[in-house]
């Protein structure tokens, strides 16, 4: 069965930015900031990903990140897939963005582009909320 088509047009790779630097490869590393230590893993790989979460019984997954219609979407341990295991998944809403021109079909703003395909998810894939709602349910530190 095909998956239900999103709500922009992302043909070109969605980039609004000059046609030289769509695909530029500008990142090599996290933020400084962001320290990966035990037991966090870092993986490309979709089966890897699902081993790790099914080994530690781990059933609900929090997404975050860019672009809600590429990566956060579609890798191979994205939304799509995660919701195929069978695993309960939630989007955090404000913390995406999207890959889209507002030169292409539907011809709305970035920021619309992105609420269309949040819309989109929460429709199709699973539900999301916002990084504060998620806040104001963790205990104070």
């Amino acid at each position: 069965m095909a998956d239900p088509k999103l709500p922009i047009d992302d043909s070109d790779g969605g980039c609004d930015d000059v046609p030289e630097s769509k695909y530029y490869q500008a990142w090599t590393r996290q933020h400084p900031a962001i320290k990966i230590a035990e037991p966090d893993i870092v993986s490309e790989d979709g089966r890897e990903i699902y081993s790790y979460l099914h080994a530690r019984g781990i059933k609900h997954v929090i997404v975050m990140g860019v672009h809600t219609n590429m990566c956060v979407l579609g890798r191979s341990f994205g939304i799509r897939q995660l919701t195929r295991w069978g695993l309960r998944t939630l989007l955090i809403r404000d913390l995406t963005d999207t890959m889209y021109d507002p030169k292409d079909p539907p011809h709305v703003s970035h920021e619309e582009g992105t609420e269309l395909v949040v819309r989109h998810i929460e429709k199709y894939w699973c539900p999301s909320t916002t990084s504060k709602d998620v806040l104001a349910v963790l205990p104070a530190r």
